[in-house]
């Protein structure tokens, strides 16, 4: 199975009580696992051996318990999980199954939607009261804040702005400067007004240069910018070369799911790349 598939059998202990099976006839839902009243599920009352003892079936469904409108628990049952005796008798309707819904917090039923699960299950902290006449300052600091005090924390000398972690700074101009020839940008200078220009012209241009050139952009960005925030946050520190190290592995890995043209500029730029033989040109 893959990472991502892991991961996402992962949340079903947490989603899982949030699946709820809505009665219609009865003869879909389980008994014993799904949700479908409050007391649910009835399997952490129950144990297969108590269910079987008494001839149930561990797929029984809801309808199976129910004679003449009462439901039919064992003695045994009720002495041993009292909460049994407190469920509601469901009104069947022999007209619609039963069918899985989307249970909120408020106990509102409705069909699943990634929109619902997010509500639910997102994280909330406290609420800020928002002033909507405060401009905005560099990294959005409160209106108190000096900012001639705000120094960069990559390299401690100059005031932080974003036009200045990108990439004036000596840290990210030194990332930039190591990498930028990898793209035939060796001319542009590391700021952030000229390096925009520079992919301006060819804003739609599908070259391999050019794809280059955007991807190790945004890998320098995105790197420089975890770097800068680890060193506020985490106090943890990252030298210039392992930024660039790992930049390159970030686009040698994009790169590979790529096809170029073979041409002489192509060839050039995978040499300095040190793609492998069977990477994927066509037109040879």
């Amino acid at each position: 199975m893959s990472w991502g598939w892991r991961k996402i059998l992962q949340l079903r202990d947490l989603v899982r009580p949030f699946f709820w099976m809505q009665i219609g006839n009865g003869l879909k839902a389980s008994l014993w696992h799904d949700m479908w009243s409050y007391q649910c599920p009835l399997s952490c009352y129950i144990s297969p051996r108590d269910i079987t003892r008494e001839g149930h079936s561990l797929q029984a469904c809801v309808a199976d318990v129910i004679q003449n409108g009462a439901w039919n628990w064992p003695n045994v049952w009720l002495t041993k999980a009292p909460n049994l005796g407190l469920i509601a008798t469901p009104i069947f309707d022999i007209s619609r199954h039963d069918s899985m819904r989307w249970r909120d917090l408020n106990g509102n039923l409705s069909d699943f939607s990634v929109k619902c699960a997010w509500e639910v299950l997102r994280p909330r902290g406290q609420q800020v009261m928002c002033y909507e006449k405060m401009p905005l300052r560099s990294w959005d600091v409160d209106a108190s804040t000096d900012l001639s005090q705000l120094r960069c924390s990559l390299c401690g000398s100059h005031q932080d702005t974003h036009e200045h972690l990108f990439f004036e700074c000596t840290f990210s101009s030194q990332v930039w400067n190591s990498i930028r020839n990898l793209a035939g940008m060796e001319h542009v200078p590391p700021i952030l007004e000229d390096i925009v220009m520079w992919f301006n012209p060819m804003a739609n241009n599908r070259s391999f240069k050019n794809v280059v050139g955007k991807l190790l952009f945004a890998a320098s960005s995105y790197y420089i910018w975890i770097e800068r925030n680890n060193r506020l946050f985490k106090n943890s520190r990252r030298s210039p070369e392992e930024i660039r190290d790992l930049i390159m592995t970030t686009v040698r890995l994009k790169l590979v799911t790529f096809r170029f043209k073979n041409t002489s500029r192509v060839q050039s730029l995978l040499s300095l790349w040190k793609m492998p033989s069977n990477f994927r040109i066509y037109g040879c």
